[in-house]
């Protein structure tokens, strides 16, 4: 028996351009192949995830389909157009295919339309596709006339497309209005001058449907870009177009209801898994970012909350990066660090990050830790200066990028990626060169936004470190998650698809950013941009002031460590991180709230108390400074026996070992005491000493 894959590397075989569908709706981000053609691997790759998937066909470069779904307007087809050898049978009528013609056909429809032409901008659903009435598409093909591929088929002509518009009562071209599944050149939200108004105001409706916005958002959305018009439309004639445009795309697309105004998110944290590294309620999320926690979390085989909120973190600040700023022009920049060991689930969230972004139409979003130079990040960059580097074995990157052998090129991307974090709120100028001929210019970007999530095992990290970098702001930049030797029970995962509200609020996000931005939304980091003040209520602007004094008494009580530097960008973080919070909560109106900048400074307290044990623990500048600590980890202040440490401690040699103990017992950190039972051997035991660790 044929199978959907089947049919559509047919298909594809005969020159069509297919995608998959659900019902009607593309699965993948499929506006670029109007212009270009999927791969055979391409098509293998989607029916192999989406096995039983309609095959949709895209239209207007190759191929034009007439839409007729009435037994009168088939039959007006066949009498009125030119006869063509491809048909087929959908659920409620017939699609009509035609060869290009000589001049661009664009997909348009009308409210009362009988015909619809599917041009430049659409696609249709070809069989042997389900319709929702549970008939399949079928081809009805003239084998006589001898058509074997589009260029045979015959093309539509002007007076072909006159006579549908008057079949369909349609006499201007201007009174057609878009679908919004099938929108070609979509306005991109600029000023129009007056004659285009009502064309662009439809093609922006077609755009907020498609990507998930409720009635009342798009009424929002559209009044806001009339306003900015030379001269505004009329409030009755620009509701009149909305109510087309809406009628149309119901009439068209039944089983996908519009909602009037969307609920928010009411994310639920998963019950009954251990966590360790961060409290309990500092996982209970709301908005946005607790619903991107909860689909990393309920996605996972081995669910691991603190590793999903490290993750979500960058993840929002990437969605939102070039748009908000805090009053102090903070960004939503976030460098995070996952720490576990190999088996933990600390990957699974990179995966998630990836389908989010793909879904929503902003894969570009993403970066890569293979990085080969700083001038290949910053070209990255700057085509998307709202990015998320996501690095797996992020702690052997580091060693690479550190080590005293790395190369001028590798050495480089750490200082770009240390400068790339401040210069969120300005702009970053690249490295200027003395060539004369141009072929290396100078890489500018304007408000860069780039957040890195990386993921990494304990011992590759803390090797990577030298206590230079303690001091140098790098290890300040980030937010660590270290989950230690959490291990958390197996869970059958739900389908690793994102769940169809967290991409339309992606969808929305990003639609709302680009109608306050207009055309710079959609511009490379070449271009400034506006951007939009997150306001602060007054109370938590009071708990900020002072959280901003205790720190610098942490700064003062944690400077005999060394590690006092590590506070010195915790009121930035705590911001940041409330800023994301609070614009998950509402990204129209954000208002960062007490509850938020609480949250904020304790997870970042938190996270930064737990950083300094670690470095304490295991950041070394030499090999027998690091294997004296790796010893010194295993004596805890309830002490330990001797036989028990040299079992723990057994790769290290014993000379080596005993030499260790006499210089931690001569330095104060451990003491040695001898027990002596009433009955067997003596036994020696180690003790950490109070105030070290």
């Amino acid at each position: 028996m044929a199978t959907m894959l089947d049919a559509a590397i047919s298909m594809w075989d005969n020159g069509m351009r297919v995608i998959p569908l659900n019902g009607k709706k593309a699965l993948i981000p499929w506006a670029k192949y109007q212009n270009e053609t999927p791969t055979q691997e391409d098509v293998e790759a989607w029916w192999d995830r989406w096995p039983t998937a309609n095959v949709g066909i895209i239209t207007g470069k190759d191929v034009v389909v007439v839409d007729a779904d009435s037994r009168d307007s088939i039959k007006w087809v066949i009498d009125n157009l030119p006869r063509t050898p491809w048909a087929a049978q959908t659920g409620k009528g017939m699609h009509f295919y035609y060869g290009v013609s000589d001049f661009e056909i664009r997909n348009s429809v009308n409210v009362d339309a009988k015909v619809d032409v599917r041009g430049m901008g659409g696609y249709v659903v070809g069989p042997p596709s389900m319709h929702s009435s549970g008939k399949r598409y079928r081809w009805v093909i003239d084998k006589a006339a001898g058509a074997q591929s589009f260029d045979d088929l015959p093309s539509l002509t002007q007076d072909d497309l006159a006579r549908i518009n008057s079949y369909n009562g349609v006499e201007k071209k201007g009174e057609y209005l878009f679908d919004s599944t099938t929108i070609r050149d979509a306005h991109d939200g600029s000023p129009i001058e007056e004659g285009g108004r009502n064309n662009a105001a439809a093609s922006l409706v077609g755009q907020y449907i498609h990507e998930g916005h409720d009635l009342k958002s798009i009424k929002g959305l559209l009044g806001q870009w009339n306003d900015t018009n030379p001269e505004p439309l009329e409030k009755d004639e620009l509701d009149t177009t909305l109510a087309s445009v809406v009628t149309t795309h119901l009439r068209n697309n039944p089983d996908e209801p519009l909602a009037v105004e969307h609920e928010g998110f009411e994310p639920k944290p998963i019950e009954g898994i251990a966590v360790k590294g961060v409290p309990t309620h500092l996982l209970e999320l709301p908005g946005a970012l607790g619903a991107v926690c909860e689909y990393i979390n309920r996605t996972a085989i081995y669910p691991q909350p603190v590793l999903s909120l490290a993750a979500a973190l960058p993840i929002l600040g990437t969605l939102y990066g070039r748009y908000y700023r805090s009053p102090t022009n903070l960004r939503t920049n976030v460098y995070s660090c996952s720490i576990g060991f190999s088996g933990s689930g600390k990957e699974h969230p990179l995966h998630c990050a990836d389908q989010l972004f793909n879904e929503s139409g902003m894969g570009e979003r993403l970066g890569t830790g293979r990085m080969s130079s700083a001038q290949g990040l910053l070209k990255h960059c700057q085509r998307a200066p709202a990015t998320m580097l996501a690095i797996d074995e992020f702690g052997l990157m580091l060693k690479s990028l550190t080590s005293k052998h790395a190369s001028t090129h590798k050495a480089d991307i750490m200082a770009t990626l240390l400068e790339l974090f401040s210069r969120a709120k300005g702009t970053f100028r690249g490295m200027q060169y003395a060539d004369t001929d141009g072929n290396r210019p100078r890489v500018d970007i304007f408000q860069p936004c780039v957040s890195l999530y990386g993921t990494t095992t304990p011992n590759h990290f803390y090797e990577s470190l030298k206590s230079t970098q303690v001091m140098d702001g790098f290890l300040n930049r980030l937010i660590i998650f270290d989950i230690g030797n959490s291990m958390p029970e197996m869970q059958e995962p739900i389908t690793l698809e994102p769940p169809e509200p967290l991409i339309r609020y992606f969808k929305m996000v990003k639609s709302h950013i680009k109608s306050k931005q207009g055309h710079a939304a959609d511009m490379n980091g070449t271009m400034d941009i506006p951007l939009h003040t997150v306001k602060i209520s007054p109370e938590a602007k009071e708990y900020l002031r002072d959280y901003e004094k205790n720190i610098r008494k942490q700064m003062v009580e944690y400077r005999s460590t060394g590690t006092d530097a590590l506070w010195s960008r915790a009121y930035e973080h705590s911001v940041k991180v409330a800023m994301i919070r609070a614009i998950g909560i509402d990204f129209k109106r954000p208002e960062v709230s007490l509850a938020d900048v609480t949250w904020g400074c304790e997870l970042v307290s938190n996270q930064i108390k737990t950083t300094v044990v670690d470095v304490v623990d295991r950041v070394a500048d030499t090999e027998h400074e690091r294997t004296l600590k790796s010893v010194l980890r295993h004596i805890t202040r309830d002490g330990i026996a001797q036989s028990e440490l040299t079992i723990k401690a057994r790769a290290i040699p014993r000379d080596q070992r005993q030499k260790i103990l006499k210089d931690l017992i001569d330095g104060g950190q451990v003491t040695m005491k001898r027990h002596k039972p009433k009955t067997g051997r003596p036994t020696t035991w180690y003790i950490r000493t109070q105030g070290n660790g």
